[in-house]
């Protein structure tokens, strides 16, 4: 898309259960009312668009944008293979080749962490992981939930989620 362009955007309507004729004439008087939206209605934007709600100021999302638009580079790989961020699940993914994986994120201002994710294949077993940041372990709970699922074959798949926000490099252990 050519620079000072702007996605184009059908617009708010009323859709179901509040419109239920699509040809009725009641249309969303605001945007921020809305009960459907066009999420195929911006094709020149790119691949990915990354919708949601919420009760938080809208300067806040600038921080999570400039993590999903300009991630932080995963570099330091110790365990691991062919690990590359995924926009389209907003997750870093990687390959275990040992028990226990370790690696940096090369965060900054202009490329911040934002609530990572982490989905390990070759996951060696299903038991739990434990993680640290930065040498400090992460106990479970709010701040760091993980689970595991499985691949096509059937094999275990580590996915990791960390409430954690930085501008500063950081460095991971999950084992």
């Amino acid at each position: 898309m050519p620079t000072g362009e702007r996605c184009r955007s059908p617009g708010p309507w009323n859709h179901w259960p509040v419109g239920l004729n699509p040809s009725d004439g009641r249309y969303a008087v605001s945007d921020d009312r809305v009960t459907h939206a066009a999420l195929g209605g911006a094709d020149d934007c790119g691949e990915t668009i990354l919708y949601g709600f919420t009760d938080k100021p809208a300067g806040t999302l600038a921080t999570l944008g400039r993590s999903w638009n300009n991630p932080p580079t995963i570099d330091k790989l110790q365990g691991c293979r062919d690990a590359a961020y995924d926009p389209a699940q907003r997750a870093y993914r990687m390959t275990a080749t040992a028990a226990g994986v370790s690696f940096a994120l090369e965060a900054s201002k202009d490329s911040p962490i934002c609530n990572p994710c982490f989905v390990i294949e070759g996951w060696r077993d299903d038991a739990k992981a434990s993680v640290t940041v930065n040498g400090r372990a992460v106990e479970p709970g709010k701040a760091f939930r993980q689970g595991i699922v499985r691949d096509g074959e059937g094999k275990p798949v580590m996915v990791i989620y960390l409430e954690l926000q930085s501008t500063a490099p950081a460095e991971f252990t999950i084992k």
